[in-house]
């Protein structure tokens, strides 16, 4: 019914397959319009152009962080609570004013708490030091002129690893921006709702 498209990523010969990876179709787009109430065509969606994830680099970057955002969506749900938002880079970098772009941002609804608004970016050890404080000083520069000004946003930065963790607090610490680091990958056991709250409470409370 084309509400749904699904590939599987290249994979080395003799490796076996790689599991289905899923996006919008043409049918699907048109649900979420009518979700959303409004025109098709203002949903800025192409399906010749969301395909390019197919041979995209930055495609296991992607699913690694929704991993933990419907992770962090579906634990939040069993305590009662909601990720009552969840927009992707290309929204989040308008709210940010087009300075600084987390690769997720969510709003987090949980009981007896105020919602908790979180900028996601995930860092798998690839980026220097210089660019993580880069990172941090953009967003120190970028919150308070968005609109999640008055919104308290935390920066969250998941790390692959304790050494990668230290590296990364130290280059964010004088930066100005509202951030904390976890050590989280899509392998760990780790719950992405119990890291959240712990890093929320650690900057702000």
């Amino acid at each position: 019914m084309r509400v749904l498209d699904r590939f599987r990523p290249y994979w080395q010969r003799g490796e076996g397959s790689t599991p289905y990876h899923w996006l919008l179709d043409e049918t699907g787009a048109y649900i979420v319009a009518a979700e959303q109430r409004i025109e098709r065509r203002e949903l800025r969606w192409r399906h010749t152009t969301a395909l390019g994830i197919v041979t995209s680099s930055t495609l296991r970057h992607r699913v690694e962080t929704n991993e933990f955002c419907t992770l962090l969506a579906e634990q939040a749900a069993a305590e009662h609570g909601a990720l009552a938002q969840w927009h992707g880079e290309r929204t989040t970098h308008g709210l940010l004013e087009g300075i600084a772009k987390p690769d997720s941002y969510g709003a987090l609804v949980m009981p007896d708490r105020a919602p908790i608004h979180v900028l996601f970016e995930l860092d798998r050890g690839t980026e220097t030091i210089e660019r993580l404080r880069d990172k941090g000083e953009r967003y120190a520069q970028a919150i308070p002129r968005g609109a999640l000004r008055n919104a308290h946003p935390l920066v969250l930065l998941a790390v692959p690893n304790a050494a990668r963790a230290q590296t990364a607090a130290a280059a964010l610490a004088n930066t100005g921006a509202p951030s904390a680091v976890i050590v989280w990958t899509a392998e760990s056991d780790t719950s992405p709702l119990t890291l959240t709250l712990a890093a929320w409470d650690h900057v702000y409370t």
